[in-house]
């Protein structure tokens, strides 16, 4: 028999036939016989599931069986075809796949399922329960964690639970690992974050001012303006003035002791404290005439204060002294040249000149004149009288010069009269006609001054 030695399946037998008589003769006859292997062997593999850290990419998992129908040796070798992700590295499914060869080359092939699983959640580093922080301290550290498959992804939330001043915060931080198969575990954390840390600022620098300087301008005595917090947004600043007198000081209260208080949301407070002294070197200031002109004076003392409407000084009293110097003194006036120097407490002085000229006030002197002058000193013959300036009438005034309309005419005020007189004011005898051609002008006889003013009064015919 005659074939391939690694494929036991195929061959070439050479049969050979005897024919013997019962006396021993023979005769041989050959017979040659081919046999081949064309059919593939068979194999199966059965499907798998493990957990991650079971499996190995490089071994061999489940059972493989196989068989042939000519030879006893078959070869199974395997590749892997996929690997489906449901995760990343943690959770998937492998196919391999495997094929069957026998010893003349006849193969076959089956699929394997891996389906690697996990289901084991990560471990996180311990987190502390609790954690106190200062204001400005950075957050907790993110803990770490591993998994036993895959990689983790740490991620936290946060729910505030009070909040204090502005510069405090509480809240509770849960941490949660995940690994690539969505396995998770969880930590809580109370974080509080306290404010204990005062604000910080720079004092303004000691100064000396005026005196009448605003304190509360910040321009002129300085402010604060770098107050600052490392927690609060809201920082108020005020001040605190104290006063008090050096020694030998002109001016009271000179020295201002001012301490300065920056306080931030949460009630943290700093100070400081700044001097301020205070100066006089502003003399008083004097708002005055340098030239006046007096009327009535009836000497020659004038007032100090003659045309002058107001001196000020701002920080302190002051005194003044007064030099008068007269000239050109008349009848009817004088001058008078004065210096006044006003010094206040810090010796600052401000001297003012001026020039008076004093007139002696001239007009009616005489108090029933109607226009009497009380403050005329001369009486220079202008007075005027009210009275009745009539010669004719009864109550003539000879010093009269303004009409009053007061004087008096007396007459016959009876218009039936003869000698009735319109103008009459005052009643008087009233002259009556007698029978014609009787006595009218009342002389006692009839006569011709009679007839003629008769004639005057009634024409030619005689009243009845």
């Amino acid at each position: 028999m005659e074939g391939d030695a690694n494929c036991t399946g195929m061959a070439v037998i050479t049969r050979t036939f005897t024919a013997t008589d019962a006396c021993g003769n023979s005769s041989t006859a050959t017979q040659m016989i081919a046999r081949s292997d064309a059919e593939a062997p068979t194999g199966t593999v059965s499907d798998e599931s493990m957990s991650c850290e079971a499996y190995d990419a490089s071994a061999e998992f489940g059972s493989v069986t196989s068989s042939d129908n000519c030879v006893s040796m078959v070869v199974a070798t395997w590749e892997q075809l996929s690997s489906t992700q449901e995760g990343t590295n943690g959770c998937f499914v492998v196919e391999r796949e495997y094929t069957f060869t026998d010893g003349c080359g006849n193969s076959s092939s089956a699929i394997q399922t891996i389906t690697v699983t996990d289901d084991v959640a990560p471990v996180m580093d311990e987190v502390a329960a609790a954690v106190e922080l200062q204001c400005g301290d950075a957050m907790p550290t993110v803990p770490g964690a591993t998994d036993n498959c895959s990689a983790v992804e740490v991620t936290f939330e946060d729910v505030e639970t009070t909040m204090g001043c502005s510069g405090e915060m509480n809240f509770i931080r849960t941490y949660t690992a995940t690994d690539a198969c969505g396995n998770a575990v969880s930590a809580t954390q109370e974080v509080t974050f306290n404010d204990s840390i005062a604000p910080t600022f720079t004092v303004p620098a000691d100064v000396t001012v005026e005196c009448d300087t605003d304190l509360s301008d910040g321009a002129s005595t300085g402010d604060v303006v770098d107050a600052a917090d490392v927690c609060s947004s809201g920082i108020f600043v005020t001040f605190n003035d104290t006063f008090s007198t050096s020694e030998g000081s002109c001016l009271a209260d000179n020295v201002v002791t001012r301490t300065w208080t920056v306080t931030d949301g949460c009630g943290n407070v700093a100070s400081d404290v700044q001097i301020i002294t205070l100066e006089d070197t502003t003399a008083p200031v004097v708002t005055y005439e340098a030239n006046i002109t007096l009327y009535d004076s009836a000497s020659e003392n004038i007032d100090d204060f003659e045309g002058i409407s107001e001196v000020f000084d701002a920080c302190s009293d002051y005194t003044y002294t007064t030099t008068d110097l007269y000239s050109g003194s008349g009848i009817y006036s004088y001058q008078l040249n004065r210096t006044m120097v006003f010094t206040d407490a810090c010796g600052n002085s401000t001297t003012i000149e001026q020039l008076v000229t004093a007139i002696y006030s001239t007009g009616c002197t005489y108090e029933d004149a109607m226009n009497f002058d009380a403050a005329a000193i001369i009486d220079d013959g202008s007075c005027l009288y009210e009275g009745c300036t009539d010669m004719a009438s009864a109550n003539y005034n000879p010093i009269a010069s303004v009409d009053d309309g007061s004087c008096v005419t007396v007459g016959c005020m009876d218009p039936a009269g003869y000698d009735f007189d319109p103008n009459a004011n005052f009643p008087g005898g009233c002259d009556y006609p007698d029978p014609c051609p009787g006595d009218i002008n009342d002389d006692g006889m009839v006569n011709v001054s009679d007839l003629l003013e008769f004639f005057q009064l009634y024409g030619m015919d005689c009243p009845e």
